[in-house]
């Protein structure tokens, strides 16, 4: 009798649901309703954590919107476990409802709920979630720092940029990375300035991660100078990250006089080295480390090109 009930609660929240879109059932047929919907909301009022949980997770797996409401109930859960996994649910369904819910368990003591809130954010997506986050990057762990870092950069929105000046340059490497990486996802060329200076980080990894971030920010390969430089960095993974960020620009008349000017004439012989090969790799020419053959070759491309009659 109670499933009977649940079931036909479930029915009739799916028929408000269908009349709030304006659609009817003929023209726009209910996809991946699931009958187990109102025994999975049933269950988050188990006695038993562990069914609360898996329960929790279902729910967030079928991505039903009628079951928002119910995970938002059940936020308040004292268990870590089952409130993590309604946290991860709510974000999977990507509820904007969920927002203030998930902002207010912020102060949660437990730094690893935090995280967990601060990713639901980001997978929700939109820009209301930018308040909650730019306080997660505020957050005395470092580990919910970097993980509002990265969910703003999933937000993609240029209203995230005044807060992600301070976390690149703020004193745990695994938030000025995320930082870093925010940037690069947001691509908005205002950073370039932030950027420039973060390439300079003290952290390899950080370093790395600002090279990736400059090149998917640069349209036009004005930065590759830059990236160029970095082909002599002490550490094989930054130079590893140069060399694939250079090749996102192939064929591009600027990164390739970069590569020759900055990088073929460079006093360093690693450079050098690097940045002969890339040259070669790019147009299939070979004057080794040559750098006034480079440039010689360069300049006549060029000059065919502007000759060339327009197609």
């Amino acid at each position: 009798m109670v499933h009977f009930f649940l079931r036909l609660s479930y029915a009739l929240s799916m028929l408000v649901l269908i009349i709030a879109t304006g659609a009817s059932a003929q023209d726009k047929p209910i996809v991946g309703i699931n009958e187990d919907i109102p025994k999975y909301v049933q269950q988050l009022k188990d006695a038993d954590p562990v069914v609360r949980e898996t329960a929790a997770v279902k729910l967030g797996d079928l991505k039903d919107p009628t079951s928002i409401q119910p995970l938002i109930d059940t936020l308040k859960d004292d268990n870590p476990k089952v409130k993590t996994a309604v946290i991860r649910s709510l974000g999977a369904l990507k509820s904007q409802e969920a927002i203030a819910p998930l902002s207010n368990l912020q102060t949660d003591l437990n730094a690893d709920i935090r995280i967990q809130i601060m990713t639901a954010l980001g997978a929700i997506g939109t820009g209301k979630a930018i308040t909650p986050l730019s306080r997660g990057l505020k957050d005395q762990e470092a580990t919910v720092r970097a993980q509002a870092a990265r969910s703003m950069g999933l937000l993609k929105s240029k209203g995230c940029l005044p807060f992600l000046y301070t976390p690149l340059f703020e004193k745990d490497p695994t938030v000025r990375c995320a930082a870093a990486e925010a940037l690069g996802l947001i691509k908005d060329n205002n950073a370039d300035q932030w950027l420039m200076k973060s390439i300079k980080d003290d952290n390899p990894s950080v370093r790395s991660k600002s090279i990736w971030a400059l090149s998917e920010i640069d349209r036009n390969g004005s930065n590759t100078g830059l990236i160029v430089m970095a082909l002599a960095d002490s550490d094989a993974t930054v130079r590893e990250e140069a060399i694939r960020s250079l090749r996102k620009f192939k064929g591009n008349p600027l990164t390739e006089e970069a590569i020759i000017q900055a990088g073929i004439r460079s006093d360093n012989k690693e450079i050098r080295k690097l940045s002969a090969n890339l040259m070669k790799e790019f147009t299939g020419k070979d004057f080794a480390e040559d750098a006034d053959a480079w440039y010689k070759w360069w300049k006549d491309a060029q000059a065919k090109k502007k000759a060339a009659p327009p197609k």
